[in-house]
């Protein structure tokens, strides 16, 4: 918990932070990415969120709190913007990106669904602490991050390219 609590204008500043940070992350991210492939640079990156997820645990004063919202905003940045460039990444046949694109966000849209109400559940059933949604949270963001490599993976030995493919 935050120790003095944020008032409703704190939050919403906080808020702020987050959604202007990003801005810098999906600039810095898809210029990497135009040299190693999106799918590439989403691997570190979703391993950076779930770090990041992690140390949200030991943020306990608004000054931590707006350094953390800094450095999770540019992540949570580069990930929403590299997303749909990984998905066209693994497509071969042009004419296919968009039914891909589409059918990933369609199964997206489930975890977006119930992602808030079992986040609530968890800070519900620790008695209104954070650290179970928070650890939930960073978990899903790693066991992302091993799904996208193994995408990469499976798209490197399918093309018998060697480790450097640019995906």
């Amino acid at each position: 918990m935050i120790n003095p609590e944020f008032s409703y204008t704190g939050s919403l500043n906080v808020l702020l932070v987050l959604n202007g940070v990003g801005v810098l992350g999906r600039m810095v991210s898809n210029h990497f990415a135009d040299f190693v492939g999106p799918l590439n640079m989403m691997i570190p990156t979703s391993l950076a969120a779930g770090i990041a997820v992690f140390s949200w645990m030991v943020v306990h004063t608004p000054g931590e709190l707006y350094a953390w919202t800094v450095v999770y905003g540019i992540i949570a940045g580069s990930m929403l913007s590299l997303f749909p460039a990984g998905i066209s990444s693994l497509t071969t046949d042009l004419s296919k990106r968009g039914a891909r694109t589409g059918m990933n966000f369609t199964i997206i849209s489930f975890a977006t669904l119930t992602g808030d109400p079992i986040g609530g559940a968890l800070i519900e059933a620790d008695g209104g602490k954070y650290i179970g949604a928070q650890a939930y949270m960073g978990a899903c963001f790693f066991l992302g991050g091993a799904f996208i490599f193994a995408a990469r993976l499976s798209r490197q030995l399918r093309g018998n390219k060697d480790w450097w493919i640019k995906i």
